[in-house]
């Protein structure tokens, strides 16, 4: 099987009923085991898929329980030995109409290091990799690469020996699994439209749709880590994102134009925040559930950043609440979770990547030092340890 019929496998799902989602808080029918962490080491999902790259890692898993099983995904990280993926002389890969990933004419102006591809996994009862949502492609065992277009990604890129789609978070909409992540906008644009990193969002289960860009008229050159938090009519004609921790954007996105719907600050509480910790930075991290423990709110996590980036605690993952309505005010945090340190070369923080709900019990995506991806399965309890409430708002 050559690398191209490898990486060009489209994803396929068996036709499968949609039942009725039973209320968040009450599902019941996954049995997630209780495992505190689970770290994949590269030669378990290494084998899993057979990428003809020198060096394959395995980042920013993104958790999420779709009709009954508990589904993946996560960026891979490609990398050559040598500048030489894409030849100078113009020639470049993209998906051809039948799936395959072949050559064709693009618009690189240099060699290629670092290739990026969203994959799609399933996880058994013991947070490890166990096969696609079926089938899987040719030559792969439990991760499924997701297509995507490289004919223009180097336009408008600053990096431009960086390729290919990052950091997905994943969301079930209407009986649909969708990812949302940041990548080089595809297409021809003119110069004042050129973004080097643009969010999209992509339906991926039951079947693959086309991404779709997510236009913001204030977007910066580079944009990334938006979190869903609902649609307000059901439909993936129109979604909600929070953009920023502080101020609290949240965006509505009709068929991928996105506006300001509501700006909330709480600019002093944040600013606490940061000196208790000594950060120079707060970020979304992950997209929000449903609160069982405390109805008409959202949990999730962001990353409190440090200034040291090569030290373990230079993320600090930092569980907070969210109003599960209008204006969606950021009104309490939690204290950091703990993570053991990675050992070896290279950096050894850890970041929270994505928080999902299964049966009772929530399910922690993290990456330690960009270069392993982990799972934590947690009670709801231990996120919601010390809040601190933002005045006015208090404990419901």
């Amino acid at each position: 099987m050559s690398c191209c019929a490898v990486l060009g496998a489209m994803i396929a799902v068996s036709a499968m009923a949609v039942a009725a989602a039973p209320p968040a808080c009450e599902m019941g029918e996954l049995l997630v085991p209780n495992v505190r962490d689970v770290v994949w080491a590269q030669e378990d999902w290494r084998r899993a898929v057979d990428m003809p790259f020198a060096r394959v890692s395995l980042i920013n898993p993104a958790v999420l329980e779709f009709r009954g099983q508990l589904v993946v995904f996560a960026r891979l990280i490609c990398r050559m030995e040598t500048d030489f993926f894409f030849p100078s002389d113009g020639r470049c890969l993209a998906w051809n109409e039948i799936g395959q990933l072949a050559p064709t004419r693009c618009n690189l102006s240099s060699p290629i290091k670092m290739l990026s591809l969203n994959a799609v996994g399933r996880l058994d009862p013991n947070l490890q990799l166990h096969g696609c949502p079926t089938p899987c492609p040719p030559h792969s065992s439990a991760l499924a690469p997701i297509p995507h277009d490289f004919r223009w990604a180097d336009i408008a890129q600053r990096h431009p020996h960086r390729l290919g789609p990052e950091d997905p978070r994943a969301f079930v909409l209407s009986g649909a699994a969708y990812i949302v992540y940041n990548a080089p906008r595809v297409g021809p644009v003119p110069r004042a439209g050129r973004c080097s990193r643009c969010m999209y969002v992509q339906r991926v289960l039951p079947a693959p749709t086309a991404p779709v860009i997510l236009r913001y008229p204030r977007s910066r050159l580079e944009e990334k880590n938006w979190a869903y938090l609902g649609s307000p009519n059901g439909s993936a004609h129109t979604l909600l994102f929070a953009r920023y921790v502080d101020p609290h954007e949240v965006l509505s996105c009709v068929d991928g134009e996105c506006a300001l719907l509501h700006n909330t600050s709480a600019p002093t509480f944040f600013n606490n925040l940061k000196r208790q910790y000594g950060l120079k930075a707060v970020h979304l991290g992950t997209g929000s559930v449903p609160a069982c423990t405390r109805p008409g709110l959202r949990i999730a996590v962001l990353h409190g950043l440090r200034f040291q980036r090569h030290k373990p605690d230079y993320y600090l993952n930092i569980p907070y609440l969210i109003e599960d309505a209008p204006p969606y005010q950021i009104v309490a945090v939690g204290s950091p979770l703990v993570f053991r340190a990675r050992t070896g070369p290279g950096p050894r923080f850890t970041f929270v990547s994505s928080l999902a709900r299964a049966g009772p019990r929530l399910v922690l995506g993290y990456t330690q030092g960009d270069a392993n991806a982990a799972m934590r399965a947690v009670d709801e309890g231990e996120l919601l340890l010390n809040m601190t409430w933002l005045a006015g708002a208090g404990p419901v």
